[in-house]
Order: C-alpha cells, then structure tokens, then sequence
C-alpha cells in the first residue's frame, strides 16, 4: 500500500475515532489515492490508540505516522491547509434530519412514536405503509385482558395518536422525505464519489425538499385517507381571552386553523433541512471552485476556462506549469469524443464529463505526456476524499476482532488482524508461501 501511494503521490487523509470493547478510543487511520489506472481507492493503515482529540495531538499523530512511512506531507491534498475537506458527509445528513426532527415539537413528538416501532432508516416508510395494520395491532392489544396493564395502557395511548391528522400528516411528508435521503446517503457512502457529484446531491436535495414544501395540499390529503378528515386541534374548544375595559369591542383576535397550524410545522421543518444542506454544501462548494478548470471543460467557455485555470495555478504553483491553460483548450476537443463513448455503453449521454472519465480517457488513450497538468489536476481533485464512509466501515471490523471474548488483545495484533481482513484484496495477491515456511523453521521442534 505504500509503494502505491508513494507513485500516486497525492493524497488525503481520513481519522476517525470510537471506543472498543474495553473502552479504549481507537483512532482509525485511512489514507485515500488514486492507483496508475484512474481508480480512487480508501486504504486503511490500521487502529492506533489515543488520549484526546485535540488538533495539536491529531497533527502530532498524522506527521508520526506519515514520517514512519516516509510519506511527504506537501503531497496530502485533504490536509487543512490546502482544501478544508469535512469529511463528515455521512454524518453530515444525519445531523440534517437530526436538526430537521428538532425543529418544532409536533415533530419531536412524531418521532417519539416513530422509535417506538422501528429504529431503521426505513421506518418512517415502513410506518406509513402499515398505518391502519399499526393502529389495529396497537388496540389489539389495548383490548387484551391477558397483557400487563401498563401494555396496555401504554397501546391505548399510541393507539389514540393515530386518529390524528397531525400525526398522518408527518408521517406522509416525512416518509416522502427520508426515502430521498436514504437513497441519497447511500450514494455518499461510495469510495468512487468525488466533490462534484457530492455538491449535485446536496443541490438536489435541497430543491426536492423545497418542492415538497410546496404541495402541502397533496401531502395533506394523502393524510386524511389514512387518518380521519379532522385536525385535532379544530376538535378542542377555542379558548376565549377575556378583554379589557379599554379594548374595541370590534377588534378580532388572530385564530389559527388546524390546518393552518400544521403548515406553518412542516414549513419550519423543510426550512431547517433546506438552511441546513445549503450550509453545508456551500463549504463543499468552496472546495469544489478550486477545481472548477475540471467541470470546466466541458461547459466553460474560452474566457472562463482560462481563468479557472490560472485560478488553479496560482493556489498549486508547485504541481503545475504555465502549460496548464493551453492544455485546457487543446483538451476540449476531446470531450465530444469522451461523451460518445459514454453514451455507447450507457445508452446515455450528458453534457458535463467527470473528472474520473477525463483521468480514464488519459491513462486509456496514453495521453498523459501530452496533458500532464491536467492528469496532474484530476489525480488531486480525485484524491480529495469526499467522506470517511471508509473510516466507518472499519469500526464494524473492530467489533468483529476485538469482542467481549477476546477483550484484552494487545494492540498490534488488534491492528494486523483488522488490516488483513479490510485489505483482503491485497493480502491476496502476496505470495505467503516464504513467510510460512520461515514461521514453520523458528518454531519447529529439531529432533535428537
């Protein structure tokens, strides 16, 4: 792994850290490059135990490691000082939806009930499509004589929310909404993904959700099929302020409708996803300009391409030369060639090439002693990690090596362990033939 990284040269770094089994915070360490043919890969180096999770031991740590493996830090394109990544995407749309799910307490109270059932990404879909089979078992049960009585006093009171309108309401919109998201979340947590398409998705989202804000009508009535016509708060007797002796006896207190109530809940919670994704994505956004010479290529004209380029030069002057700009628009002529061949084998074509395709078409045609600054430009873009869905993943292998039987293993052998399972794909292409007999001649026992 080090002698790929070392001739791909640039690179990002991911960390991320999680107790194990015997409360010790183990530090995952995963280094993202792009291999000789164009491939974005995630490699994981091992866990490494630590005290605090300060900026001053995080640096202290990755300068330790990166010297160990004689790596140059000047390379590392996801560093701080170069690129500000926040690398926290998977994160990030949980803490969207956390935000969303806080915003008011109908919402709050929603999901109350909602993890009363079902603790999955899927189980707001799940909730709606069993609205009715959820209510029936719920007093199903209240009815029973053979359950305890706080069971059953307990299904009476989840019963009775179900014949609110309220609660149809924010089941259907919130249904309608994490499905998009989940989707969507899964797409991020994809080693191939690059900025470009994590800000399209970011966009994405964002006019979805505000297309939903919009059809409240539609989600509403929805509703009303699975729930009951009413809301509960027009059943509630109106309350009736006692006026003043200098108050006009015509003026009329403002009254809020049901309906109008419930609008004014689900507007406050699209409007914190949307505030939320653009917040977001406009730090993504910021990344992605320094790199806008790539998206450019296709869509760019003469004027702007030069300037994205030269933007490029200025903020990496030593990865590229002068040639950059020139390369830029000898390239272009490329790109209808690119997008034919997309669409032969996707039976789809688009207008924007992505920066792997571009990397594909050089290493393919062998064309990166003619465009070495773009080759250059699109490894960096490239190695730029857009999550640390890797750094995740390697926390269910920590489980899986170091569990509640095996909870005093020594570090190094906890390490080794979990990088022969992550990295399998690796260790399989080692001949450990020599390794095994050299460990069968230490240990074998020499007759008399």
């Amino acid at each position: 792994m080090v002698a790929e990284l070392k001739q791909a040269k640039y690179y990002s770094t991911i960390l991320d850290s999680t107790p194990d089994i015997s409360h010790v915070d183990q530090l995952t360490f995963v280094i993202r490059y792009v291999l000789e043919d164009g491939t974005p890969v995630e490699r994981f180096f091992g866990f490494f135990p630590i005290s605090g999770h300060t900026a001053t031991e995080m640096e202290t740590f990755l300068l330790e490691q990166l010297e160990k493996h004689d790596i140059k830090i000047e390379d590392c394109r996801g560093h701080p000082m170069i690129t500000q990544v926040i690398c926290l995407v998977r994160h990030s749309l949980n803490l969207i939806g956390s935000s969303a799910a806080e915003a008011c307490s109908a919402s709050l109270d929603f999901f109350g009930l909602l993890v009363f059932f079902v603790q999955s990404d899927a189980g707001c879909i799940a909730l709606k499509e069993g609205y009715k089979a959820f209510q029936a078992a719920l007093n199903e049960i209240a009815a029973d004589r053979c359950q305890p009585p706080s069971a059953r006093n307990e299904a009476s009171g989840l019963a009775s929310k179900f014949d609110q309108l309220e609660i149809g309401v924010l089941t259907v919109v919130w249904s309608v909404v994490m499905e998009r998201f989940n989707k969507t979340n899964k797409l991020l947590q994809t080693v191939n993904i690059d900025l470009g398409t994590l800000v399209d998705l970011y966009t994405s989202l964002t006019n979805f959700v505000q297309e939903v804000r919009s059809n409240f009508t539609k989600y509403e009535t929805e509703a009303k099929l699975m729930s009951t016509e009413v809301y509960e708060a027009d059943k509630r007797r109106k309350r009736t302020r006692k006026r003043h002796h200098d108050e006009i006896e015509s003026s009329v207190d403002t009254e809020f409708t049901g309906q109008s109530k419930m609008r004014a809940n689900i507007n406050e919670i699209l409007d914190q996803l949307i505030s939320e994704s653009n917040r977001r994505k406009e730090s993504y956004t910021a990344i992605l300009s320094k790199f806008a010479f790539i998206s450019g290529l296709s869509k760019f004209n003469t004027e702007e391409l030069t300037a994205a380029a030269e933007n490029f030069m200025t903020r990496f002057p030593n990865d590229v030369d002068s040639s950059l700009v020139s390369e830029c628009l000898h390239f272009r002529s490329f790109i209808p060639i690119i997008a034919k061949g997309r669409s032969e084998k996707m039976h789809a074509a688009s207008e924007e090439i992505t920066a792997f395709e571009i990397l594909q078409f050089i290493q393919t045609r062998k064309l990166k002693s003619v465009f070495p600054n773009i080759a250059v430009g699109v490894r960096m873009f490239l190695s730029t990690a857009a999550a640390n869905v890797s750094g995740e993943r390697s926390f269910n292998v920590l489980k899986r090596v170091k569990n509640v039987f095996r909870s005093t293993m020594l570090q190094a052998r906890l390490s080794s362990l979990s990088l022969l399972q992550i990295e399998n794909s690796i260790f399989q292409k080692i001949n450990s033939d020599q390794i095994i007999d050299q460990f069968c001649s230490a240990k074998i026992r020499r007759k008399c």
